[in-house]
């Protein structure tokens, strides 16, 4: 699987840059595990039970998958462990989606959110799609 920014999606490589600094600053050396990943390996990652979806924002390049370094040892990545809180708490504060949040937790994955879904977005001024 892929693990360079470069893969991702324009729109959303700023973004993961950000959250990846973002855990520099705080601290908290992190691996990125995937970036962008093809069909064939998102229909592997359903069948070990990694995914469950059919259709991944990894596959367009807009989510980013990462670990603490500290925890990539630990059996399962220690899902109880306070580093994916403070993580998480990062991820969405430079605007991103925390798959922590999630029914089924996905702890390591972060993606763009959605237009109008947990983003504020600044109105367009009137008249300014308008030509001159």
């Amino acid at each position: 699987m892929d693990t360079k920014l470069e893969s991702l999606d324009p729109k959303f490589q700023p973004l993961a840059r950000t959250l990846l600094k973002a855990l520099a600053d705080a601290d908290i050396p992190t691996r990125v595990i995937n970036t962008r990943r093809t069909d064939a390996e998102q229909l592997q990652c359903l069948k070990n039970k990694v995914s469950w979806k059919k259709r991944s924002p990894h596959q367009d390049g807009l989510a980013i998958d990462v670990c603490p370094v500290a925890l990539l040892a630990r059996k399962g990545w220690d899902p109880g462990n306070f580093l994916w809180a403070k993580v998480g708490e990062i991820g969405e504060s430079v605007g991103l989606v925390w798959g922590g949040r999630w029914k089924v937790k996905d702890l390591d994955h972060f993606e763009m959110p959605k237009p109008g879904v947990g983003v504020k977005i600044a109105p367009t001024p009137p008249g300014s799609l308008s030509p001159p």
